[in-house]
């Protein structure tokens, strides 16, 4: 359904994840566009941003919210987005309309009561790693969020360049990563007054599709599916099934 007459399309604000762009979303546009009115933005020290720092959650969160219009819209995190559309969504829920989280989760680092997460190991290496050789741990990032996942080469190939074209800043890494080992969600989560839709891949090393059920536990109100086939990029693996599924969150259009 495009906008037209007495309908304009949903506000729909996209937020990548730990290392990436906004040309993660470049194959999905197109498709989105026809249903949403789209806004992708970098994350600062991201992409076009790189020369920027990236604030703590709550300053990225209240940035976030200035793309969204007075009226709102909804959000769509992936992985890391996924904590600054929960914690947008928390700050100011009159202008978040419902959030959509893919491969994400409130919480990355594992705990006593939070098993189906990454080992705090992981990340811990992933940070030593990164200050000897930032450019060969990104793309060994990349390479676990592709793992076990069905992309064509030349998509994979297409996905890793436009992270290079577009190298984010050490300090931004950096401060992403301790983001991702710092942040825990799940009260807030619990008590989100919005409606949150959640999608988890099958095949997924970052965010393990046996937290649903803790999700669920969170938030028994919340929509969650796993898709047996998907890895961390779900959107990419099955891009015409992910339009369908953002479309059928909310149809795409808005009343006026």
């Amino acid at each position: 359904m495009t906008a037209s007459g007495t309908e304009r399309r949903t506000a729909l604000l996209m937020l990548h994840g730990w290392g990436m762009n906004h040309a993660v979303w470049r194959e999905l546009l197109p498709r989105l566009q026809t249903q949403f009115a789209c806004q992708a933005p970098d994350l600062p020290g991201h992409g076009l941003r790189a020369g920027e720092a990236l604030p703590d959650l709550d300053d990225l969160a209240d940035e976030m919210l200035q793309h969204l219009p007075a009226e709102g819209g909804s959000v769509l995190g992936w992985s890391m987005g996924g904590l600054v559309a929960l914690r947008m969504a928390e700050r100011v829920p009159q202008r978040v309309r419902r959030v959509l989280l893919v491969a994400s989760t409130p919480r990355f680092v594992r705990g006593d009561d939070w098993p189906h997460a990454l080992g705090p190991e992981v990340l811990d290496a992933f940070a030593a790693e990164f200050a000897e050789d930032p450019l060969t741990t990104l793309k060994r990032f990349l390479a676990l969020q592709t793992r076990g996942a069905e992309l064509a080469r030349e998509r994979l190939h297409a996905l890793r360049e436009a992270m290079l074209a577009m190298p984010p800043s050490v300090a931004a890494l950096e401060a992403g990563l301790r983001l991702l080992r710092e942040t825990d969600l799940r009260a807030s989560m619990a008590r989100l007054p919005v409606p949150q839709a959640w999608l988890l891949g099958g095949r997924d090393r970052i965010v393990p599709a046996a937290v649903a059920r803790d999700l669920m536990t969170l938030a028994p109100r919340a929509e969650l599916e796993v898709w047996t086939r998907c890895a961390h990029l779900p959107f990419l693996e099955e891009p015409t099934e992910f339009v369908d599924w953002l479309v059928q969150r909310h149809g795409g259009a808005l009343e006026s």
